[in-house]
């Protein structure tokens, strides 16, 4: 039985120590992997007070499902389609402002039919 621990007996600390053995390189991996997620936990709290979510989320449900079909990718797919569904929706955002403000432009500048000083007819 091997363990973790440098030198002398292999002591066990519980039961389940002693009746499911684990490697040094499986208690290592599960630790890298408890502090990944730990870490981008924190990351993900600490940068999602102020941005806005739009388009994340149905890019995310589609990228989802395209990384799980594509070779269970499925969270990788999530997170690269959350991306593009909130670059598309700034996009489409942007062109709606600039749309509109080309429609303002237009209208400042249409002709109008009466001049200012003329009287209207009845």
């Amino acid at each position: 039985m091997t363990s973790c621990h440098r030198g002398g007996y292999p002591r066990f600390k519980s039961w389940r120590e002693r009746y499911l053995p684990e490697t040094c390189m499986l208690k290592a991996m599960r630790n890298k992997i408890a502090i990944g997620f730990l870490l981008s936990v924190v990351g993900l709290a600490g940068g999602s007070g102020v941005a806005s979510a739009k388009g994340c989320l149905k890019g995310a449900a589609v990228g989802g499902v395209a990384g799980h079909v594509a070779g269970h990718h499925a969270v990788a797919g999530a997170a690269a389609g959350c991306v593009i569904g909130h670059h598309r929706a700034k996009m489409k955002e942007k062109a709606a402002r600039q749309q509109a403000a080309q429609q303002q432009a237009a209208q400042r500048q249409a002709p109008r039919d009466t001049a200012p000083n003329q009287p209207v007819p009845h």
